[in-house]
């Protein structure tokens, strides 16, 4: 029997949307990923909001997803996939913390900001 590797049979996946890296061997975001990537399986990384969002609106609404998003997207994003059922927590990395709080505080998926 074939399993489709598209199957996510874990609780929870986990999305990084990243829209200004590559993720190169030497930086700082690969070697996060590599470290998350040891403890999640279904693990998903985009750059582009739009795919990021289809990614999550096609998922199914009984899978549970976390998002990782860098501080450079701003509430826009996070108010167009906050009411989706599929999204269970939302965590933002920035190296501004209080110029984001005052945003995030409308969006009770927004977990923590990380600096």
């Amino acid at each position: 029997m074939r399993i489709k590797s598209s199957i996510n049979l874990e609780t929870f996946g986990l999305i990084w949307l990243d829209i200004n890296t590559n993720a190169h061997p030497e930086s700082e975001s690969y070697n996060v990923e590599q470290q998350l990537r040891k403890i999640i399986n279904h693990f998903k990384r985009f750059q582009d909001t739009n795919e990021c969002q289809q990614y999550i609106e096609q998922t199914s609404q009984t899978d549970r997803l976390i998002l990782i998003i860098n501080g450079q997207l701003d509430s826009n994003f996070v108010s167009c996939i906050h009411h989706l059922s599929q999204i269970s927590s939302i965590y933002i990395c920035s190296t501004d913390e209080n110029s984001r709080r005052q945003w995030t505080n409308q969006f009770y998926k927004v977990g923590k900001i990380i600096t």
